[in-house]
């Protein structure tokens, strides 16, 4: 494991990355590199969750502009009918 991350860090300067990568691999308690196609399948699953998730989010905000819109529109109807009801208090 050693051999391989020291590999993938050669070109980084210091043992800062050497460190950093052992500190990653205990915390998780794993021993070995994980599997190109785990982690392949793993991506592609997240990849997958996110389009999911952003169709969504894109839909709901199209019905909330939606209902803006709706509000914006019935206060300004509420604001013509005052001022009719004002002119028409006026006018008595």
């Amino acid at each position: 494991m050693q051999e391989k991350i020291k590999a993938a860090y050669s070109g980084v300067p210091g043992c800062f990355a050497e460190e950093a990568a052992v500190r990653y691999f205990r915390e998780r308690g794993l021993k070995k590199l994980p599997a190109t196609s785990r982690l392949q399948a793993e991506n592609e699953a997240l990849i997958s969750e996110k389009n999911g998730l952003y169709t969504e989010y894109r839909e709901q905000k199209a019905r909330a502009a939606e209902l803006q819109k709706v509000k914006s529109n019935l206060a300004a109807m509420l604001r013509q009918e005052r001022t009719k009801e004002a002119r028409r208090d006026w006018e008595r």
